[in-house]
C-alpha cells in the first residue's frame, strides 16, 4: 500500500493553491505600482525627468524604500529601480497614499495568512486521508493534483536487511 508522507502533501496543496498565489501575486504588483508612483510623485517633476534620462552608473538607483506620512512607515520593495535624488532611503508622501498603500499591504498580509491557513488544512485533511485511494473517494480535488510520481511510491521499508545478512555471514570466527 502506497501512503502521503507530508512532502507530497505539501506539494498537492502547492498545486491545489496556485490561484490564491497568482491573486497574492496580482496584488503584490498593484502594491509595487502603487509605491513607486509615490515615491516618483514625491519628487521634484523637472528634476526627476532629467535625472532618470541620465545614462546607469552616474546616479545612484534604489528599489527599497521607506515611505511615511509624518507617523508610521511601511518598507517597500519596488519593481523597478528608482533614480534617487535623496541620500535616505526614507521618502515622505501624503497622508492619502500612505493610508492607500497601507491598506494593500494589510490586505496582502491577509491573503498571506489565509493562504497558508488553507495550505495548512489541506496538508492536515491529506495526511489524515493517507492513501491515495482514500484521497480519489474523499477528496478528488486533491487527488487531481497529486504529483504524478505518487503512484510509483511503495511504503516498503528500505531496510537494509540483505547487508545484515551478509555482514553476519562474513563475521570473524
Amino acid at each position: 500500500m502506497k501512503y502521503i508522507n507530508k512532502t507530497i502533501a505539501e506539494q498537492t496543496a502547492f498545486n491545489m493553491l496556485k490561484s490564491i498565489k497568482d491573486k497574492v501575486t496580482k496584488k503584490q504588483n498593484e502594491f509595487a505600482c502603487k509605491c513607486e508612483k509615490a515615491i516618483i510623485d514625491s519628487f521634484n517633476t523637472e528634476l526627476y525627468s532629467t535625472i532618470s534620462n541620465l545614462p546607469d552608473g552616474w546616479i545612484q538607483k534604489r528599489d527599497y524604500f521607506n515611505l511615511s506620512a509624518g507617523y508610521g512607515s511601511i518598507k517597500v520593495h519596488t519593481l523597478k529601480s528608482i533614480p534617487c535624488m535623496v541620500n535616505s532611503y526614507s521618502i515622505n508622501i501624503s497622508k492619502e497614499k500612505f493610508e492607500e498603500i497601507k491598506s494593500i499591504s494589510a490586505s496582502i498580509d491577509e491573503m498571506k495568512e489565509k493562504g497558508e491557513q488553507i495550505k495548512n488544512q489541506i496538508v492536515a485533511t491529506l495526511l489524515k486521508l493517507r492513501t491515495p485511494d482514500k484521497i480519489k473517494k474523499e477528496f478528488p480535488e486533491a487527488y487531481q493534483n497529486l504529483p504524478k510520481d505518487v503512484m510509483q511510491l511503495s511504503t516498503v521499508a528500505a531496510l537494509p536487511i540483505t547487508d545484515i545478512l551478509q555482514n553476519i555471514s562474513k563475521f570473524p570466527d
